[in-house]
């Protein structure tokens, strides 16, 4: 907690006002013929760089008189790592460029560092994407009122092998061989039969309806030994 303090120097004459306030609104006044006025104020992280304005208004000659004087409060605090400057969780893609980075609030500015596998990794720097960058990146901010950690991990993405597409274009046309072998034989077999082009309106009759001569007149009773 701090107190923000307004004074002003002389005697207070007739009329006399003073006011504390910020960019928003008026936090403390006084009516009275006092030149002193004081507000108290429990800071947070927030206030670093409020300004408070300290005005009085005076009574001269019968006409009101205005001056006011500004100061701007500084908060120290410790570090703290929050998503939008370092998130939990980053991908990448193999062969593209990007760079790590992690940052953190706090009053004076925190130092970040951060390693990989036990070995200190650079921060901001462009790098050219690769596997091996897969993994998860432990970073520590500090400053002399504190620290703050987090854990980074990294998910390198990367694109499919030749290999795997070959094989999948040859996989379809196997596919595509074997449903065209299907369509043939059932093709095939509903066009086989007997047919007799000058017989109209019976364009197929079945093998069993058809035999020579003989055969028919043996099944009639009629045949002739």
């Amino acid at each position: 907690m701090v107190n923000v303090t307004c004074s002003a120097d002389g005697n207070a004459s007739p009329g006399f006002k003073m006011q504390i306030r910020d960019a928003a609104k008026i936090l403390a006044s006084s009516n009275q013929d006092q030149p002193f006025l004081q507000h108290a104020v429990i800071t947070q992280e927030e206030d670093n760089g409020r300004e408070f304005i300290c005005q009085v208004i005076l009574i001269v000659g019968g006409r009101p008189k205005e001056r006011s004087a500004s100061q701007k409060l500084t908060v120290f605090y410790g570090p703290q790592i929050d998503d939008s400057k370092c998130p939990h969780t980053l991908t990448w893609k193999e062969g593209t460029s990007t760079s790590f980075t992690c940052s953190a609030l706090g009053n004076p500015t925190p130092t970040v560092q951060c390693w990989k596998d036990g070995r200190s990794y650079s921060i901001g720097e462009q790098q050219l994407v690769q596997r091996e960058h897969d993994g998860i990146y432990h970073c520590n901010a500090t400053n002399q009122y504190g620290s703050d950690v987090r854990d980074v991990t990294v998910h390198v993405e990367s694109p499919p092998s030749i290999g795997l597409i070959i094989g999948c274009v040859i996989g379809a046309m196997v596919i595509i061989a074997c449903a065209g072998a299907v369509a043939y034989s059932v093709y095939y077999k509903e066009r086989t039969g007997t047919y007799y082009p000058w017989k109209q309106g019976k364009h197929r009759q079945s093998p069993q309806a058809v035999g020579n001569s003989a055969e028919q007149r043996f099944l009639n009773g009629k045949a002739n030994v």
